[in-house]
């Protein structure tokens, strides 16, 4: 999977979220949209990307992917899907 898709697809999808925010910042129906729709489904990509770098179902860098050494940590962000995962959370 080319990662640098999903990365600047997220991308764009927050920033014309933040676009419609700052041109109309108090109308209802943006704001319900913008919460459910846009904030919904970027939460969704992360968890599940998340997900399936923790279960080994998509391999992230060499050493292992786990949150319970610093070594892991760096290991993720070592990766494509490891930057995308950090930069849609």
């Amino acid at each position: 999977m080319d990662w640098g898709v999903v990365f600047s697809g997220a991308n764009l999808v927050a920033l014309i979220a933040w676009a419609l925010l700052i041109l109309a910042p108090r109308w209802p129906a943006l704001l319900s949209g913008i919460l459910y729709l846009v904030i919904g489904g970027l939460c969704a990509l992360y968890a599940s990307l998340l997900i399936s770098v923790l279960t080994g179902f998509i391999p992230a860098g060499d050493g292992g992917a786990d949150f319970t050494t610093i070594e892991g940590v760096r290991s993720i962000f070592g990766s494509d899907i490891g930057v995308v995962i950090g930069w849609t959370h």
